[in-house]
């Protein structure tokens, strides 16, 4: 009887072990989706900056200018869209759901299960500043 219950016990502890490692595995595996993610988002946002916050200190007058001439295209969709706006919206947009996957594939689940956790604000708050900035670039086309 003892020599039994002595193996069942080394089994539980193996099933344990195994379930620990794989735990660990997938835990090590988000953390570097987490981390690619992250320099995804870094290298996708420092243009954005660049262009914002940086480049309207810099004395390229042409180059300004040519940035704040409105373009023509998508045949009338957007017209005078200024083209900074467009370059901004091009780049931003594959930070916003690319690098924001995880939390767009993390609300899901929370909101299927019930259960709304810091994820759900993240998705919530960038979809929030993503849409906002989207209705503003569309909405100043032509001067409004």
């Amino acid at each position: 009887f003892h020599s039994s219950s002595s193996s069942s016990l080394s089994n539980d502890y193996s099933n344990v072990e195994m379930r620990l490692q794989h735990l660990a595995k997938r835990q090590q595996e988000e953390v570097e989706e987490k981390k690619r993610a992250f320099l995804y988002s870094l290298v996708g946002t420092l243009p954005i900056v660049f262009i914002t916050m940086i480049l309207p200190h810099i004395p390229f007058h042409s180059f300004q200018q040519y940035m704040h001439d409105s373009i023509h295209i998508i045949g009338g969709l957007l017209d005078d869209m200024q083209r900074e706006s467009l370059v901004l919206w091009i780049l931003a947009t594959p930070v916003q759901f690319k690098c924001g996957w995880t939390f767009y594939k993390s609300t899901w689940y929370n909101i299927q299960s019930g259960s709304l956790g810091m994820d759900v604000l993240v998705a919530l708050g960038t979809t929030a500043s993503y849409c906002y900035a989207v209705s503003e670039c569309l909405e100043k086309r032509g001067g409004g």
